[in-house]
């Protein structure tokens, strides 16, 4: 019985490949007999597509030698030869029409469609030249231009040459057929182009006989070439004899042409060539040479239609074929892919089914499954043993997972306990979190809170300071000025320590934000060495400074990048006893890198990383000689790391230390343009208050610009002598700026040309310049001298002078000490001052009397800053009075905004900076008062 079942189950094996590769022979030759058809229709296609152009060609070439006759006539054509030319022409450009219309619905390549589009280009040059030719030919020969003879012939010769090669590139080259009809395809295309020289050579002579002129040797040469031609033509013609697949009667019919033709054409030939050149009259009319020269070509052409009749015909009964192939081949795939599906239904249900089933059961067994049926256990067999050991298999898995089931029972209980546990644990550290977090919030309001009441009196200790400082330094005793400038000292270092306490908080509760700015980086370096200037005189050290030249315009925030190398500068000075402090910037790849350097008792290795945690230093014993809270380094990495850098400490104990800041320029790339000198327009806008600066250097007039546009001006630029007094005369400035060092015309003649001037006579000059002297300038009228460079508080102070600016002011806070010390910072400017402790008597003091500048505290009782200005805004009598606000709060980036859309500016009360006051109070009076002019 087994060997009965092994027997049975390899003879359906070997059914099934004998079905498989029977299948596989029919369907190669269902798609031989396929190609074989489509090669079919794709010939008789092709040889359609020959016949006309064929067609076209002999009709193009009749239609050029009766042309080219009639030119050469002596009189107008007759209406006889129009006619005939008319018809070959019409029947010609049918063939053609016919031809490309067939072209370009069928299957086409490359080639096919660029003979196609050379095919066109020739025929639209030939319909031109046809046109021209028909108007030449109502004309006697006497009036006839001779170039469009030549160009008749030259052109159409062209036509007839581009239509056999059309010929050529659409041929259809098959992949099944026979040599038999390439031959056959080969022999016609070379009868058509020896039928086509035969036409030109015909239709030349028709152009002497009809001219009635001798030949020439430029005729014989062309002659000449055209026999050449037609002597090519004819060997491929007469090749086909050789050919082992030619046809015997066609073979027989290319002997009779060469009889024919040749014979026949050389014997009316040879009259017509001795009698041109010997210069005698030809020996026959035009008519008759037509006559005899048709007979002669009649068979060549009788050949051609004989070769294209057979090549059709051959051409179908290949289709005829292959049809009778695909329809045979089809009966015997639809048997075999029967017997196919015969034979794999046997193999299905007696192999395949069964291990099936066996594969979905040890699926199922993999898959963990319980109620799983094994198949054909009974079954004998390699089936049948399969399903057996299957079997065994399914006993022991399921034994196994009885052990797995009650192993985990087992374990959920635990899981379900230790749940239990963490989720106990996890709400303790929840609470103690969410405690942690208020205990936060509690410190940083508290500091922030604390930061604002103390930052209250020290700005009143330090503004009164400053104030008797100031007034009473020629009246009180040195020593008592000493102390007052302890003071000083003392509260500004109260006023930094508290400052950078509120640092510290912003930063721990993600408060601190960072505003990204222009940030010259020369500047920035010269502005924080001065700050430094004193505390390094003091000590007897050096600051040195390095810049590397052609650095960009660094992209950051300007205050915190000062405020890091202020922190690093005075960290150097404070531990160097001598030699020198330097602070360098360069760049470091697609960074920004300043570094500070010291000669000071630098830092053991032990803590390099300690001094950037709070309130650590490196000196941390009981008795230490250096002061400081230790907030400085950590405030500074913070801010460092903020804005995309670091701040990192390279130090030996003893020789000093290098402290570096590395600040990316991905961003700085944006500010390497220059700013563009700013251009006047060509008249000032009533009441605006414009400035016009002289001067060679642009760099000079940017910085006048950037010093007077907070304070209310707009500076004109002019780079010399001449500029500059035609911008006088257009905008008529408040002050002109002059340099005395300048090209061609400078500042001396600049200054006596404006005095000179009735229209800028009047205008004050003040004369800024490297050359001090000052007596000269007066003695020429300029109203000031000052000296490069530029200081902005000289400058603006002298622009006031020349024209100073008046008005009420109204300031408002809840702090007489505040208001007390502003009144005495504006004493002597020519101000009246009005006072209000709260918002509420703030807006009943400008209903009563509108001032023309607000100073405006933010936290006041009753009603604070910000409702004022939201009142103020609504009032449209009082919104567009300007304000400054006064405020020691620190500011969010949301209550920034918001002051930003209404505020003129925002001054921090650390110490109330008098010439800062005075600037923002100038600038936002002047434009205050250019708004109401020109109302």
């Amino acid at each position: 019985m087994r060997a009965f079942f092994t027997v049975r189950n390899s003879l359906l094996a070997i059914c099934s490949l004998a079905t498989v590769l029977l299948l596989w022979l029919t369907v190669n030759f269902w798609l031989a007999a396929y190609g074989q058809r489509e090669d079919a229709k794709r010939l008789l296609d092709s040889l359609a597509t020959g016949d006309l152009l064929i067609s076209a060609d002999d009709h193009l070439a009749r239609e050029r030698g009766l042309v080219y006759a009639a030119l050469n006539g002596p009189a107008p054509a007759d209406r006889a030869t129009l006619k005939t030319i008319d018809g070959e022409r019409r029947q010609a450009d049918a063939a053609f029409e016919a031809t490309v219309t067939r072209l370009q619905t069928g299957p086409t390549d490359q080639s096919r469609r660029a003979a196609v589009d050379t095919a066109f280009e020739h025929f639209a040059v030939l319909q031109a030249l046809r046109q021209e030719s028909a108007r030449a030919l109502a004309k006697p020969l006497a009036e006839r231009d001779p170039e469009i003879i030549e160009q008749w012939f030259a052109v159409s010769s062209e036509m007839v040459t581009t239509l056999q090669e059309l010929m050529i590139a659409t041929r259809f080259r098959a992949q099944t057929t026979v040599r038999r009809i390439e031959a056959l395809i080969d022999l016609r295309q070379a009868i058509a182009v020896m039928s086509g020289y035969a036409l030109r050579e015909r239709g030349f002579l028709a152009g002497l006989i009809a001219g009635e002129r001798p030949l020439t040797q430029e005729d014989l040469v062309r002659l000449s070439v055209f026999r050449g031609h037609l002597e090519q033509a004819w060997n491929q013609v007469s090749a086909y004899r050789g050919e082992a697949a030619a046809i015997a009667d066609i073979a027989a019919q290319i002997d009779q042409v060469r009889e024919e033709y040749f014979d026949t054409f050389e014997s009316i030939r040879a009259p017509i060539l001795a009698a041109g050149r010997a210069g005698r009259p030809y020996p026959v009319s035009l008519g008759e040479w037509f006559a005899q020269s048709n007979a002669a070509i009649a068979p060549l052409l009788d050949l051609d239609r004989l070769a294209g009749a057979r090549a059709k015909r051959m051409v179908e009964a290949r289709a005829a074929q292959g049809l009778r192939g695909l329809v045979y081949d089809s009966t015997m795939l639809v048997l075999i892919l029967g017997i196919a599906v015969i034979s794999t239904r046997i193999v299905f249900n007696w192999i395949v089914r069964p291990l099936e089933d066996i594969t979905k059961a040890m699926s199922a067994l993999a898959a963990d499954r319980e109620g799983i049926t094994v198949p054909s256990t009974e079954r004998h067999g390699e089936i049948g043993a399969m399903a057996r050991a299957v079997q065994v298999f399914k006993d022991r898995i399921e034994a196994k997972a009885r052990e797995v089931r009650d192993t985990n029972a087992k374990l959920q209980r635990l899981n379900r306990e230790l749940e239990g546990r963490v989720e106990l644990r996890t709400q303790e550290l929840a609470a103690a979190r969410d405690e942690a977090v208020r205990s936060s919030q509690a410190k940083s309001q508290f500091l922030a809170n604390m930061s604002h009441e103390l930052r209250t009196p020290m700005n009143a200790i330090i503004g009164f300071t400053g104030l008797v400082m100031r007034r009473c330094k020629d009246l009180i005793p040195g020593r008592q000025y000493s102390n007052l400038e302890k003071i000083r000292v003392s509260a500004d270092h109260l006023l930094a320590l508290i400052n950078d306490v509120l640092d510290l908080s912003k930063i721990e509760a993600g408060q601190m934000e960072i505003r990204m700015t222009q940030a010259p980086v020369e500047t920035l370096v010269e502005h924080c060495a001065r700050a430094l200037e004193t505390a390094v005189q003091e000590k007897g050290l050096r600051l040195e400074t390095h810049v590397e030249p052609d650095l960009p315009v660094l992209y950051t925030d300007q205050d915190k990048l000062r405020q890091i190398l202020i922190n690093l500068l005075s960290n150097a000075v404070k531990f160097t006893h001598e030699g020198k402090v330097s602070v360098a910037v360069a760049r470091r790849g697609e960074a920004m890198v300043f570094t500070v350097t010291d000669s000071g008792i630098g830092i053991p290795p032990e803590a390099r990383e300690l001094i950037f945690e709070e309130f650590r230093q490196v000196d941390d014993s009981s008795t230490r000689e250096y002061g400081g809270t230790g907030l400085g380094l950590s405030i500074s990495r913070h801010l460092a790391r903020l804005m995309g850098g670091d701040l990192s400490v390279e130090s030996e104990p003893g020789q000093g230390s290098t402290f570096k800041v590395a600040l990316p320029l991905s961003q700085a790339e944006r500010a390497e343009t220059a700013p563009a000198l700013p251009r006047p327009v060509a008249q000032a806008a009533e009441g605006e208050r414009v400035v016009l600066a002289i001067d060679d250097d642009p760099n000079a007039i940017d910085i006048l610009q950037e010093n007077l546009a907070e304070a209310g001006y707009r500076v004109a630029g002019a780079t010399d002598g001449d500029e500059g007094l035609r911008l006088a005369r257009e905008i008529k400035p408040i002050a002109i700026f002059l340099d005395i060092v300048m090209p061609r015309k400078d500042g001396w003649q600049t200054l006596r040309a404006l005095k000179a001037d009735p229209a800028t006579r009047e205008i004050p000059v003040i004369v800024l310049s490297i050359i001090d002297q000052k007596e000269l300038g007066y003695r020429l009228g300029a109203a000031d001298y000052l000296l490069k460079p530029i200081d902005r508080e000289a400058i603006i102070a002298t622009l006031a002078r020349q024209s100073p600016i008046k008005g009420r002011l109204l300031i408002a806070d809840d702090d007489p000490m505040v208001v007390d010390v502003v009144c005495q910072l504006l004493e002597g400017e020519g101000f009246e001052i009005d006072t209000a402790c709260n918002g509420r008597e703030a807006l009943e003091a400008i209903e009563k009397r509108s001032p023309a500048l607000i100073l405006l505290d933010l936290l006041m009782p009753e009603m604070d800053g910000f409702s004022v200005m939201e009142q103020l805004a609504r009032d449209p009598h009082a919104r567009d009075i300007p304000i400054i606000v006064l405020t020691a709060k620190s500011l969010s980036r949301a209550e920034e905004e918001k002051l930003r859309a209404r505020a003129r500016a925002v001054i921090t009360k650390q110490g109330f900076e008098r010439d800062e006051l005075l600037l923002e109070v100038r600038g936002a009076l002047a434009r205050y008062d250019s708004r109401a002019e020109a109302r």
